[in-house]
Formats: structure tokens, sequence, C-alpha cells
């Protein structure tokens, strides 16, 4: 038995002692963690539940996170996965987990599949209520680092200045330069945003995450990313997505309905979807790059066939949004057959 499967048998035994295991199996490997499906036999057949073992440098911190944040999740009611173990010991290592019991359902369709069908605006409906519900949860009592980054919120280093650890990223590289231009654009017009408006964002809200149980209700999942930061920050996200894998009417229509269930005030909004819109190319050319650890490519950026299509209306919103052009980027895409 190699370590791995010592560490992850070791979990489950832990939790389910005594009960027999009907199926265990790897269902996704990325950004330094594994995720595991386990199916254990019970007095009523068979349940699942999902087991996330951290295998980054930061293991114990994150573990500690994600159970944190579950936990006061459910303290006020908010649908997503129950806790039922997890194990993060400064003197074990990697051996760091969470259990949470598996949620039955279908994860939402992208949009880009909705907005063919009369569903649409449904769709659209119970994707914006569960978000402006999640801001609403109150902030009393819960200790969760705020990382405020302009690419990605993963970094454990916390700079004052928004624009900094982006610079810093960028800097050593040619292509960096179009993007440095967009980070002095982003720094500027932030100085103008207004007071940050601090709630707990997920930092992955997408379809993808969203589990509709069989009796209807929405289910938020993967809260490894959660933190605790100016909600436009994640609501620029969403409105980049919706236009680059649907349309400018579909964003608009987000940003209506979220101003119909949250009345909290959202001004200056194209400035975070341009820092999204950075964070979502620097995303894809790592995952094009199979990288487990953030950097940048040296020779230029590149990314997956499966890209080209929305991060190209990404480089012509941030053009016409800024007046800056994405060249590298683009001449990438187009290099794409």
């Amino acid at each position: 038995m190699n370590r791995r499967h010592e560490i992850i048998g070791g979990a489950v035994n832990r939790t389910f002692p005594g009960q027999e295991i009907h199926a265990l199996w790897l269902v996704s490997q990325r950004w330094g963690t594994e995720l595991y499906f386990v199916d254990v036999l019970g007095k009523s057949g068979i349940e699942r539940y999902v087991l996330r073992r951290f295998v980054s440098d930061d293991s114990v911190r994150q573990c500690q996170h994600e159970a944190q944040i579950l936990i006061y999740l459910k303290k006020y009611d908010f649908p997503s996965p129950n806790l039922i173990a997890h194990l993060a010991n400064e003197d074990v290592g990697h051996d760091c987990w969470t259990i949470t019991k598996y949620i039955h359902g279908n994860t939402l369709d992208e949009p880009v599949a909705q907005s063919k069908c009369s569903l649409m605006d449904q769709y659209l409906e119970q994707f914006v209520k569960l978000l402006a519900r999640l801001y609403q949860i109150p902030l009393q009592g819960i200790e969760i680092k705020s990382l405020e980054t302009l690419l990605d919120y993963k970094s454990e280093i916390v700079d004052s200045n928004i624009a900094t650890r982006a610079r810093k990223i960028f800097s050593n590289y040619s292509w960096g330069i179009e993007f440095a231009q967009l980070i002095d654009w982003a720094e500027s017009q932030l100085a103008m945003a207004g007071e940050s408006i601090k709630v707990l964002v997920h930092n992955d809200y997408h379809p993808g995450n969203i589990v509709k149980a069989p009796d209807g209700t929405l289910n938020l999942i993967d809260w490894v990313d959660a933190r605790i930061t100016d909600l436009r920050f994640e609501l620029g996200w969403v409105l980049m997505l919706a236009d680059a894998y649907g349309s400018p009417k579909m964003r608009d229509k987000i940003l209506s309905l979220y101003k119909k269930y949250n009345n909290i005030e959202t001004g200056n909004i194209e400035i975070f979807e341009i820092i999204a819109a950075l964070r979502r190319i620097y995303l894809r050319n790592q995952l094009a790059l199979n990288k487990k650890t953030f950097g940048v490519s040296q020779g230029g950026p590149v990314f997956r066939g499966e890209d080209v299509d929305h991060l190209r209306k990404i480089c012509n919103s941030v053009f016409k949004i800024t007046g800056i052009r994405l060249v590298s980027v683009e001449g990438a895409l187009n290099r794409i057959r």
C-alpha cells in the first residue's frame, strides 16, 4: 500500500469505524488538493461522502480554513455540504483532510447552455438569488484572512497595495507589459471605487459549483478558496464569465437581478470585471501549463483549445472598457487551430 492509500484509508476508517467501504475513487486532482468519492455501506444502504485531501505546503491551514467555513455556513443555515469530520494537525503534514456528505443532484448548466432554452430567466433568478443570500451572511464571530490580491485570492502574501503581487508575477516577462498597463489602469480606478464592501465570498462562484437537489434546493459546494473581501471582486468575476460564456445581455440581466435581491451598492463594477479578466487569463494559462503552483510562462501565454472563444470575448471586453489591447494573448489564441 502506498502512502496516499494509507492516508486515505486511515481517514475513512477513522470516520466510519467498523463500517464496510463499498467503493473509493479519486475524482480530481487540482491546485494542491485531491478529491475522492467514498461509498460506505450503512444500515439504510450505500451512502456517499466526499473526501478532500490537502497536499500543498499549506495543507494544515487550508484544511482548517475549509472546516471553519463549512461550520460557519451551517450556523446560518446556508445550503452547503455537511462537514462530517476533518483532520488538520501540524504533526501529520499532508495527512490533512475533510469529509462531507455528498449532495445528490445535478450541477446547474453553464449559462451559455441555458441561454438557448426557455428556462433562462428561471435559471438566472436562482443563480443570482443564492449569491445575494451568501452576501447577506453576517460576519460576527468568524475570522478568515482577507486576501485582496489582484489576480487570485490563493496567495499567502498579503500586500497593502492591491496591485503589488500582480506586478511581481508579470514584471520579469515581456508579455507582462500589457498586463502591467491593465494593472495600472485598475489601480488608478480602484482609488475611486469607494469604500470596500466586505462580505464572505465563495471565490469560485459558477454553475458547476451549484448542485440542485431533487427537492429543488440549490447547494453551493467547494468552499476551499472562500474569503472575506470586497463582494465586487466576486460579482465582477460572475459578470465577466456571464459575458464571456453567454452574452452582454446575460451579464446585464445578472447585475439587474443582483440589485433586486441585494441592496448593497455595486458602483464601479467594471473595474472589478477587468480584475476578474486578468485573473481568468492568468489561471487559464496556468492550466495549459499544467502547473500545480502559480507562475507565468516566459515565452508568452499558452492556452488550451477550449479557452479560445471565451478568452477572445474577454480580450474584446477589456479593450472596450480600458482601450488596452492584449496583443500577446490574442496572438496566442490565434495560433490555436
